[in-house]
């Protein structure tokens, strides 16, 4: 009888043990299961598993205001790159590079600046329009206002306010039409000038005594105010010249310096110019230019320039290192300098305002003062970029909080 116990507790021993081991294979053969079942997954942020599997995909960076979006797509252009990160453009936006830019690095930047309500001055009217500039002039120029070389735009406080819920105003002051015959020619003239003395001295035209001007020289400027003037022993040629086109260059990082593509071609303004003539014995002996009037604007090219190029060793982070920036403000450059730029050290502005560099100078040759080779070196930048900070808000920090608050600095 106890030969027997023995005999079914050594079974038994026997069977737990088996039990044992076929439970910790099972468990293994699960854990198996679930790894392959977890590679297999394709996450939505990406087109393939692995980049082998697609050799033209691009891991492109998007900032679209405070936002950083990063993607890994095979998108051939920006506009199906923004498509696919599900990032919507209004048609006030404005996208750099352009929508239809080919992506052709595997890392590729694109900036997205959006359009804001703005208010318009214009005498009195206020007109509301969306708009993605910057520069005053540009902003009133995309609302399709007509703006002439004298008029003004200032920027001043609202108070319309309430009315409107946007705190300033972009205020045209418009200059006082002068309706001016000289010597027989007859053109519009503007003029910010109060006097008809002011306004021929803002012309370098001077009155000899054997000139006759139809009103005195202390009569103030009304607007289209009709003024004429006779000037014996002269006379007055009027040409039409040409006023030539600007270009607007757009600097692609992905491409090697040198190259060079002509997205919009340029086309030269008109204008008419009056020139006073001397003449001694029926010969010109000089010519002095009394007035010039657009007929014509010019249609600036767009131009992309090639702007890859060799850059200082290291990060972003080693960067500010070299130029003196303190590693407790280099998250704040990092959020300024994103958004002005994209780290781009070639870019000017996409508007045209003169704004260039890391940190978008206002002018950029302001950078100067920080070294010779302000318009190539990133370093050099981040030196000027510091000491504006420094000078301007009293410290990374604050230049931050204004950025964050205004969106520009």
């Amino acid at each position: 009888m106890i030969e027997l116990s023995h005999m079914l507790t050594k079974n038994l021993r026997k069977l737990n043990l088996s039990v044992l081991i076929l439970g910790v294979l099972s468990l293994f053969l699960g854990f198996l299961l679930l790894a392959k079942l977890f590679t297999s997954v394709v996450f939505a942020e990406t087109e393939t598993t692995s980049i082998e599997q697609s050799t033209d995909e691009h891991y492109v960076t998007i900032f679209d205001n405070a936002k950083k979006t990063i993607i890994k797509t095979n998108a051939k252009t920006v506009s199906e790159a923004l498509e696919r990160a599900k990032i919507n453009i209004d048609e006030f936006d404005t996208v750099e590079p352009s929508l239809e830019e080919e992506i052709v690095s595997e890392s590729f930047t694109v900036n997205i600046y959006r359009a804001a309500p703005v208010i318009i001055n214009d005498n009195g009217k206020r007109i509301k329009a969306m708009s993605a500039a910057k520069a005053p002039r540009d902003v009133v120029k995309s609302a399709d206002i007509t703006l002439y070389d004298e008029d003004l735009v200032d920027i001043v406080a609202s108070d319309a306010f309430l009315e409107t819920g946007v705190p300033v105003e972009h205020k045209i002051t418009r200059a006082t039409v002068v309706n001016f015959t000289f010597y027989g020619k007859q053109f519009e003239a503007r003029t910010h000038q109060t006097t008809i003395a002011a306004f021929l001295k803002e012309r370098e035209i001077a009155i000899s005594g054997d000139d006759w001007l139809s009103l005195a020289p202390e009569t103030a400027i009304t607007n289209n105010l009709n003024l004429e003037i006779a000037r014996q022993g002269k006379t007055t040629e009027e040409v039409e010249e040409d006023i030539p086109f600007k270009e607007n260059v757009t600097y692609d990082y992905d491409r090697t310096q040198g190259h060079r593509e002509v997205k919009t071609e340029g086309q030269n303004g008109k204008r008419t110019v009056i020139y006073e003539v001397e003449l001694k014995n029926g010969v010109e002996v000089s010519r002095t230019k009394v007035s010039a009037t657009t007929i014509k604007e010019p249609v600036a090219a767009t131009v992309i320039l090639g702007a890859k190029s060799d850059l200082p060793i290291g990060s972003h982070e080693d960067w500010m290192r070299a130029a003196g920036i303190a590693p407790s403000d280099f998250g704040y450059v990092e959020y300024i300098i994103s958004h002005e730029s994209g780290w781009g050290h070639l870019k000017s502005n996409y508007t045209g305002s003169g704004a260039y560099g890391l940190c978008q100078a206002l002018p950029g040759s302001k950078m100067a003062t920080a070294g010779s080779d302000w318009k190539t070196n990133p370093i050099t930048q981040l030196k000027w970029c510091a000491s504006y900070a420094q000078s301007r808000y009293g410290s990374w920090q604050n230049a931050y909080k204004f950025w964050v608050a205004k969106k520009w600095w």
